[in-house]
């Protein structure tokens, strides 16, 4: 039993906390944490195994399982909705189990779709993270491959280059925010940025779609449908080939596919998969079905909202009816004020609430404007408002803190872990537990250290 795992935060991969878990708990190599956790010298970042045995090794009380971590903290949800249910089914086995082999096979990415070298940030993510939990962390959607920009701010993702890359499996890699770019760069192209957003957006949709609810049959019983709607299929049922690869290079362009690995001079003439019964004997990569369910529908989204019955979803009429609805909607919702003076009141309750919870937290996060509105889920409303909120910004401006503050907290939290453990602290352990660069020691960061030596010795 593991006497401390560090919380999963949103969407960060297990692979993540792994790398934290081993920071803070100052253990040994990297074989030995994983024989630790997982009941093997070796994890894969995106597809890791040994979860049961994982799992039993959380302290009591703690509501995970195995299931949690692979739908929430892997990259597999991504995968299984093109995989039929039995093959799922033994995909959540081998996740599970300690004795897996060649999930990456399995899983389809070992074709002709490049996996990433390095682990990769957002650097808008990576400030928002250590501003609102003390440190920055991987998330999943950054680590999708062919995912080249941040789905939520649009910029650029950055590699983060350390000695070692992903494909070493014996390395356990922790982001560390001296070691990061957090100047964001954009594309100057905005239609080519736009494509790599919607690309970026179907991928973090799929992470957060409940893979039992789909699976291949469904998904290519659908195409088939689609095709035939869209005067892409003959009658006979044969597909026309060709006129889907014409209207499909138009739809995309030559830059966008290149950049997919998709283009029409790829290795195997996917298309041709995917739009026949092919596809259901092989394997095609989830990028390439956000491309083409894109390419029929608009959009993933509604390309599991189609309503099949239908024969043209985006025809100019329909368009502009619902066009007229939303501008109805909008004015009828402009009658309705709200009582400002009553929402600042119940707000500054709630962030009261929420500031109690922060505080209680196993592992200290920073007390911020920021953080304590996104814990109670009203970050918009807060920070566009603050003239209308002014009990609300004064409570805010008292309970802040700063990183100094953050730190003394961390260091009596990792005092706590230590002493948990039956490890005598010292001063590099107290450092190396709690996260803090020994080379930007405050006088108070000081003066707290030697005050928990004093009471521990």
């Amino acid at each position: 039993m593991l006497a401390y795992f560090p919380k999963p935060l949103p969407e960060e991969m297990l692979s993540s906390m792994v790398a934290r878990y081993h920071y803070y708990s100052g253990g040994g190599g990297s074989y030995a944490t994983c024989e630790e956790l997982f009941c093997k010298k070796t994890i894969t970042y995106d597809f890791p195994s040994g979860l049961d045995h994982f799992t039993s090794q959380l302290c009591a009380g703690e509501p995970y399982n195995s299931e949690f971590f692979i739908f929430n903290h892997t990259l597999a949800p991504i995968f299984l909705p093109f995989f039929d249910d039995t093959n799922k089914e033994e995909i959540l086995v081998e996740m599970k189990t300690v004795s897996s082999k060649n999930l990456h096979t399995k899983m389809g990415m070992m074709g002709d779709i490049k996996n990433k070298t390095y682990m990769e940030y957002c650097p808008v993510c990576a400030k928002e993270n250590i501003e609102s939990y003390g440190e920055p962390f991987f998330h999943r959607v950054h680590q999708v491959p062919k995912v080249l920009i941040c789905p939520e701010h649009g910029c650029l993702l950055n590699e983060y280059q350390e000695i070692h890359k992903i494909n070493d499996k014996n390395i356990i890699i922790k982001m560390r925010g001296d070691n990061l770019n957090l100047v964001p760069q954009y594309i100057s192209d905005s239609t080519f940025s736009a494509q790599l957003q919607m690309i970026a957006k179907s991928a973090l949709f799929f992470l957060k779609l409940a893979p039992s609810k789909f699976n291949k049959s469904f998904i290519f019983e659908k195409y088939r449908k689609l095709l035939e709607e869209k005067d892409l299929a003959y009658s006979s049922g044969l597909i026309k080939q060709e006129v889907i690869a014409k209207e499909f290079y138009k739809f995309y362009g030559e830059r966008l596919l290149e950049s997919m690995e998709s283009s029409n001079m790829a290795r195997q003439n996917w298309l041709e998969y995917i739009t026949t019964t092919k596809g259901l004997k092989h394997k095609i990569h989830p990028i390439r079905h956000i491309l083409f369910m894109t390419f029929l529908c608009g959009s993933v989204q509604a390309f599991f909202n189609f309503p099949i019955e239908q024969n043209d979803t985006f025809c100019p009429k329909q368009t502009y009816s619902v066009n007229i609805e939303v501008k109805l909607l909008k004015s009828s919702n402009s009658r309705l004020k709200v009582n400002w003076g009553e929402r600042d009141i119940e707000i500054r309750e709630k962030l009261k609430h929420a500031y109690v919870e922060l505080l209680q937290l196993e592992w200290p996060v920073r007390i911020t404007k920021l953080s304590l509105a996104k814990h109670i889920d009203m970050r918009a409303v807060i920070m566009k408002n603050k003239k209308r909120l002014p009990k609300t910004y004064e409570f805010l401006n008292k309970v802040v803190e700063s990183s100094e503050d953050c730190q003394l907290r961390k260091l009596d939290a990792a005092n706590n872990i230590l002493l948990k453990e039956g490890e005598p602290p010292n001063v590099g352990k107290l450092l190396r537990t709690a996260g803090i660069n020994s080379g930007h020691l405050s006088i108070k960061l000081k003066d707290k250290i030697n005050l928990l030596l004093q009471n521990s010795a």
